[in-house]
């Protein structure tokens, strides 16, 4: 609790229970092997603490990964040595797929159609090349047309 209120990193009180939650996982392991004092802690110990959790998402072990290893900085460990870049798994992002030609063709084509801020969306999307998350997050009176062009205004 002292590293926490220390730290002083926390905005919600969610991060605070994922990091105390983390911190009494990691402990758990500090009981089974009976490490009693911090400079007991080795690259075993991280070792076995990451072999409870092989079977979670990547996302979730570099969390805790990151928790553990921002602890060990708190005690003044070498959490370079305990934590290693390579510890940390590659996290596959599932990125909405792009729209076939197909797809695309059928939207301009029915374009009218479709209400207008949502149009607006989508052709600035298609040729600004935005990722579509950021394109969504525009107001729907973002385009102002002067001298018979569009103009963009985030």
């Amino acid at each position: 609790m002292i590293y926490l209120l220390k730290s002083r990193v926390y905005s919600s009180s969610s991060g605070v229970r994922h990091t105390l939650t983390n911190l009494k996982q990691f402990g758990q392991i500090l009981c089974t092997y009976r490490i009693k004092q911090t400079a007991d802690i080795s690259r075993e110990t991280v070792l076995s603490f990451l072999d409870n959790y092989k079977n979670c998402d990547n996302k979730t072990i570099n969390h805790k990964l990151s928790y553990i290893k921002n602890f060990f900085e708190y005690l003044e460990l070498d959490a370079s040595h305990l934590v290693r870049s390579r510890d940390y798994l590659k996290e596959t992002k599932n990125d909405a797929d792009w729209l076939d030609e197909v797809t695309r063709t059928s939207i301009k084509q029915n374009l009218s159609k479709i209400p207008v801020s949502i149009a607006c969306h989508y052709l600035v999307q298609e040729y600004t090349a935005a990722r579509p998350g950021d394109i969504c997050q525009l107001s729907f009176d973002c385009l102002v047309e002067e001298n018979e062009k569009s103009i963009l205004f985030g």
